[in-house]
């Protein structure tokens, strides 16, 4: 995998995806979906043909919420699932998958394991 490193995001480029893994602090508290909804109206909304999909929440050593959408690049049919996960009422992982959306929907279960792996948080901790 290889992987682009600065201060507080890395993106790794693997045959099917790219993985964006960065580490957001907010200058306020919030709730997970707050963040979510804030930090897709920031990097994603503008795509070409961007289209919103399911937004779920979830639970585990750190809660959070996937949101997927759709989007077109020079004309190929793209899609994108970001999962926030959420550290404290200030800090949230952000882990945003993008690539051809047949690709991203044949590797869906194996990304929804990566968010649930508790090593995923000393990985991210060492690579910010």
């Amino acid at each position: 995998m290889n992987c682009i490193s600065t201060r507080n995001s890395s993106t790794a480029i693997v045959s099917t995806a790219i993985c964006e893994f960065a580490k957001r602090r907010w200058k306020r508290a919030s709730t997970i979906a707050d963040f979510a909804h804030h930090d897709l109206d920031q990097k994603t909304r503008f795509l070409p043909g961007y289209v919103i999909g399911k937004e779920e929440p979830f639970t585990g050593r750190l809660p959070g919420m996937t949101t997927s959408y759709e989007f077109t690049e020079r004309g190929k049919p793209m899609a994108g699932r970001t999962y926030h996960l959420q550290a404290d009422p200030r800090t949230v992982y952000v882990l945003r998958f993008t690539g051809l959306r047949d690709k991203l929907l044949r590797i869906r279960n194996q990304t929804d394991s990566d968010r649930a792996q508790p090593e995923i948080e000393m990985s991210l901790e060492l690579k910010l």
